[in-house]
């Protein structure tokens, strides 16, 4: 089976007790849901194993005059933001035996830039336990679950901050997760069953995948399903929900308190719940979705030199945007204002 990278990292999980102050309204937003990967695969992106000689900038391109295909544009976890990210101009060479044929023989100006490295490359450990060629990325995934529309997470981030590649055009790092459509049914169904061996041994396959299928049809009408995800994923609701089992990052001291950068990686983003709203709650939260991440796009696409006025302007659009945002989810999640207030004090004390 080709595409093995969605199943073969599968970590076991277990929610942790979550504390009784928080339980009922944590359990109220997990009520009637379907769960992320029910509807999308989760994983993180690719490895290089030696990451300073895969990615490149433009005038390395130019200098090495470096063939244009296997270059692809690539972004970094701490390029994404909530509702947006920023392409800074470095590619990532996408060399892979199985992919890409005769790789050598077809792009000879980068493999001289690659041979520079050679010492450093194949020591790497994937090519001893893998039989990975000395110039081939360590991990490369196949190009498909790239090339398609798709979420985006910084692997570690202080708040949620997905944002969504609708060009297709971008392959990420494993600094970043991806969460996308499958690419076939084999591919979920052979999740599923990993799933089930690793960490719900009671799961009723078929349930979990037919539910998870119906779920999607609903939410992808109209190409829209990956903008409703989105704008779940980036609400409050889902922070509160995320923050009360995701790891957080221990400071490095002699005695090590826990900081405020939380893992937003497998296993722990596949559980977060979707709540499938009424067909005009989802209609808002789209429409929201999409006026935020324009607005976002926006605001990190100024030059630096841009006036402290209209930033100040973006920012407090983006943020009354993303408030009624916040509010819809509520509505859609049935918090009544108490519970609101609880959710937003513990967000806002987490950042």
């Amino acid at each position: 089976m080709q595409l093995k990278y969605s199943w073969t990292r599968i970590q076991a999980f277990k929610f942790p007790i979550i504390r009784e102050k928080y339980r009922r309204i944590w359990e109220k937003i997990r009520a009637d849901t379907i769960r992320l990967d029910q509807i999308l695969a989760v994983h993180r992106g690719l490895w290089t194993g030696a990451l300073y000689v895969y990615i490149v900038p433009q005038n390395i391109v130019d200098e090495y005059a470096m063939e244009k295909e296997p270059l692809k544009p690539t972004i970094r976890g701490r390029d994404i933001k909530p509702f947006g990210f920023i392409w800074r101009g470095f590619y990532i060479i996408y060399a892979s035996e199985r992919h890409i044929p005769d790789f050598p023989n077809r792009y000879p100006h980068i493999m001289r830039w690659l041979e520079r490295h050679k010492l450093i490359l194949e020591r790497r450990s994937a090519v001893f336990t893998w039989n990975r060629k000395w110039w081939e990325l360590e991990d490369p995934l196949d190009p498909a679950v790239f090339e398609q529309r798709k979420i985006l997470s910084p692997l570690f981030s202080r708040q949620q901050s997905f944002a969504i590649d609708n060009s297709g055009a971008y392959y990420v790092l494993d600094s970043t997760t991806m969460i996308r459509p499958w690419l076939n049914e084999e591919e979920q169904e052979m999740y599923a069953k990993n799933w089930k061996k690793v960490n719900e041994e009671n799961l009723n396959l078929e349930e979990f995948i037919e539910n998870g299928r119906r779920a999607w049809k609903l939410l992808s009408h109209d190409e829209n399903g990956l903008w409703y995800v989105l704008g779940i994923l980036n609400s409050e609701t889902l922070e509160f929900f995320f923050k009360q089992y995701s790891p957080r990052l221990m400071k490095r001291t002699k005695r090590p308190k826990k900081g405020r950068w939380y893992s937003y990686m497998p296993p722990y983003l596949n559980m977060l719940p979707i709540k499938i709203a009424e067909s005009p709650m989802r209609a808002e939260v789209i429409k929201y979705a999409k006026k935020i991440s324009e607005k976002m796009q926006e605001y990190l696409s100024m030059p630096p030199e841009s006036e402290q006025t209209t930033k100040s302007e973006l920012e407090s659009e983006i943020g009354f945007l993303t408030h009624e945002l916040n509010e819809i989810v509520f509505d859609i999640y049935e918090l009544d204002e108490t519970e609101r207030i609880v959710v937003q004090n513990f967000v806002y004390k987490k950042r």
